[in-house]
């Protein structure tokens, strides 16, 4: 893998751990399966799948079905 895709996970990580979308006292043990486009990261958290910017903000829950979701991937086009 590349040094930028784990910065932009490092920060990503940093800023969800910051508070953007977990509450008081959480963390990030359940967020997995990381996919990282230009200018969004799609991840596995709590058995949903989400997206969010690469900072960590406008974090967005795109499913929650009683399915388990895993390895999220951005289409090319």
């Amino acid at each position: 893998m590349t040094t930028r895709f784990f910065r932009r996970l490092a920060a990503f990580g940093l800023a969800l751990c910051a508070g953007s979308t977990a509450s008081a006292g959480s963390d990030t043990r359940l967020l997995s399966m990381p996919a990282v486009s230009a200018k969004k990261v799609a991840f596995v958290y709590g058995e949903d799948l989400w997206t969010a910017d690469l900072d960590g903000k406008n974090a967005q829950r795109l499913t929650t079905d009683m399915g388990i979701e895993a390895y999220p991937v951005f289409s090319p086009d």
